[in-house]
C-alpha cells in the first residue's frame, strides 16, 4: 500500500473517532457501536503493516487523541448506563407502589 492510502486511511480511522463523539452527544448509542466496530476493524488492518517512519509521529498523536477520546466516551457510557439503572429502578419501585395499591384496594 502506497503512502497516500495510508494517511487516507488513518484520516478515514481519525474521522470516524470524531464521528463518535458527535454521536455520544446524540446519544445515539446503536450508531457508536456500529461505527466502534468498524474503526477497531480499520485499526486492525491499519496496523497490520508496520507504520512507516515517516508516518509516526502523525500516527503517534492520532493514537493519543483516539485514546483520549475513548476516555470520554467511555465516561458518557458510563453516566448513561448509570441513569438507565437509575430509570429501571424508578420504574420497578412504581410497579411495586401499584401492585401494592391494588392488593390494597382488593382487600
Amino acid at each position: 500500500m502506497n503512502a497516500m492510502a495510508r494517511e487516507t486511511q488513518w484520516q478515514n480511522i481519525m474521522q470516524m473517532t470524531e464521528q463518535l463523539r458527535e454521536l455520544s452527544t446524540q446519544e445515539d448509542w446503536q450508531k457508536m457501536n456500529e461505527v466502534s466496530t468498524q474503526r477497531q476493524i480499520k485499526l486492525e488492518h491499519f496496523f497490520a503493516s508496520s507504520v512507516a517512519e515517516s508516518e509516526v509521529e502523525l500516527v503517534a498523536e492520532g493514537i493519543q487523541k483516539i485514546l483520549h477520546s475513548d476516555q470520554i466516551l467511555m465516561q458518557i457510557s458510563q453516566k448513561q448506563k448509570q441513569q438507565i439503572s437509575s430509570e429501571v429502578q424508578k420504574i420497578s419501585s412504581g410497579r411495586q407502589a401499584v401492585k401494592a395499591y391494588g392488593q390494597f384496594k382488593n382487600a
